[in-house]
């Protein structure tokens, strides 16, 4: 949640001029971020970062004989609580996961609308990791896929297809919590539950909430009375 009176401080940094004149105009139109700057380079952002507090850093993966990757390592070893959300062309399995596990708190596709890119930049400052929703697609296919190869029925498999927060969601709708009361107790929006919970149907092949309860005993995530 944006703190009342700061504006989140944003950095591009992307290889192609064209790319941050075009986010510094779109993340300009709204009044609680505010760009501070755009680099080509990692050095020039670590350079900036030793000077400057940034809330987030928007990062391409593949910049002039550099990596996105590296870049978010990088950040993580500063010690501050700059937080990088990678937003990219790349749409492959292989660059999510290396941004990822390199400390990235998100991953967009520059194809996304901007309200998108928006969403994220605010749940990140917020404490929260994002994914796209293209980007969940494209994770899902790889689980499946993976799935269809090892064995539909592995529960140590189907256990793997949840988070540690859709784990603790899909507890709390075992209990009964509504959206709000769950949103209330994670500290969280009722939006964002409400997106949790659909890709915790989406990842179980659940429909219903019987189904889903049924599957979360299944697994051993909740005990049945």
């Amino acid at each position: 949640m944006v703190q009342s009176g700061s504006n989140i401080k944003v950095v591009v940094v992307d290889d192609h001029h064209l790319v941050i004149s075009g986010l510094e105009t779109l993340i300009n139109e709204y009044d609680d971020i505010e760009f501070v700057g755009g680099f080509a380079t990692i050095k020039g952002v670590k350079d900036y970062l030793k000077e400057n507090e940034v809330d987030i850093v928007l990062a391409d993966i593949n910049l002039q004989q550099e990596s996105g990757v590296d870049l978010c390592a990088q950040i993580k070893k500063m010690d501050n609580s700059t937080k990088v959300l990678a937003i990219t062309m790349q749409e492959d399995v292989c660059s999510i996961n290396q941004m990822l596990n390199a400390g990235a708190w998100g991953y967009v596709l520059k194809k996304s609308n901007v309200e998108v890119i928006i969403e994220a930049i605010r749940t990140i400052y917020g404490g929260e990791k994002y994914l796209g929703n293209n980007v969940k697609d494209i994770l899902l296919a790889n689980i499946y896929l993976e799935s269809e190869m090892y064995g539909a029925n592995d529960k140590s498999l189907q256990k793997a297809l949840l988070t540690k927060r859709e784990l603790e969601i899909l507890k709390l709708i075992g209990k009964e919590y509504s959206n709000a009361l769950i949103a209330e107790k994670l500290f969280i929006s009722e939006r964002t539950v409400e997106t949790h919970r659909k890709n915790i149907f989406i990842k179980t092949k659940t429909k219903s909430l019987v189904g889903l309860i049924k599957y979360a005993i299944d697994s051993g995530y909740i005990e049945s009375e």
